[in-house]
C-alpha cells in the first residue's frame, strides 16, 4: 500500500515537474515596452498604438520605424513610396540576396524551434545602405501573441549580427537616391524547404 502511494506521489511530482517547464518555455519576453542590456548590446522593445505589434530593435538604430526620403533627384526631400516596379528600391536582378538572408537565418533556428515556429510570421525590416547596399541596422516586429514573443533576445541579436555580416543588395537606380534603404520581409518558417 505505502508503494502505491510513493509511485502515484512520484508520478504526481514528474507531471508537474513537465508542466511547470512547459510553461515557463512558453514565457513571453517582451510584453511590456522596457531596454533589455546584454552583455555588448542593448535592444530596445516598443508596442504599438493598438497593443499588438511589438518592435524589437537595436538600442543603436537610427532608423527604426522611420520612413526613406529623396535626398537625389527631383523628388528631393519628398518620402519615399514605392509605386509598382518602376521604382523599387532594390535591383530586380538581385535574387542572390534574398536566397542569402533566408541561407543566412537557416541555421539559427533548431529543428524544435521550426516545429514551433512554423505558422508564426516574423517581421524582419532592414535598412540598406544606398551606396553600397550592406545592411546597417535590423529591426524585428511580432504580434504580441506570436510565439516569437518566447524567443531569446540572443537569437534576434544573431539573426541582425549574420545578416549584417553575410548580406548585400544592389540599389537600383531609385534606391540610390534615397537616405536609406527599407527592405521589408516577412520570415515565415513553414514556407521554407530545408534540406
Amino acid at each position: 500500500m505505502n508503494y502505491m502511494r510513493m509511485k502515484t506521489l512520484f508520478s504526481v511530482v514528474i507531471g508537474l515537474l513537465i508542466c511547470v517547464h512547459s510553461a515557463t518555455a512558453q514565457t513571453k519576453l517582451y510584453s511590456t515596452p522596457q531596454t533589455f542590456n546584454e552583455n555588448g548590446y542593448s535592444y530596445q522593445c516598443t508596442i504599438g498604438a493598438g497593443g499588438g505589434i511589438i518592435t524589437l530593435s537595436n538600442k543603436d538604430n537610427k532608423y527604426t520605424s522611420k520612413s526613406p526620403t529623396y535626398v537625389a533627384g527631383k523628388e528631393r526631400g519628398a518620402k519615399y513610396v514605392c509605386k509598382g516596379m518602376s521604382n523599387v528600391p532594390i535591383s530586380s536582378e538581385d535574387i542572390y540576396s534574398r536566397r542569402a538572408c533566408y541561407m543566412t537565418l537557416k541555421p539559427i533556428f533548431t529543428q524544435e524551434d521550426r516545429k514551433r515556429l512554423r505558422d508564426e510570421n516574423l517581421y524582419i525590416n532592414m535598412i540598406i545602405s544606398p551606396q553600397t547596399g550592406k545592411i546597417m541596422e535590423v529591426y524585428f516586429e511580432f504580434d504580441i501573441l506570436s510565439l516569437y514573443n518566447t524567443v531569446p533576445l540572443s537569437t534576434y541579436r544573431e539573426i541582425e549580427v549574420e545578416l549584417m555580416d553575410k548580406v548585400c543588395f544592389i540599389p537600383s537606380e531609385t534606391g540610390r537616391m534615397l537616405d536609406f534603404i527599407l527592405f521589408h520581409w516577412t520570415y515565415h518558417l513553414a514556407s521554407i524547404k530545408y534540406d
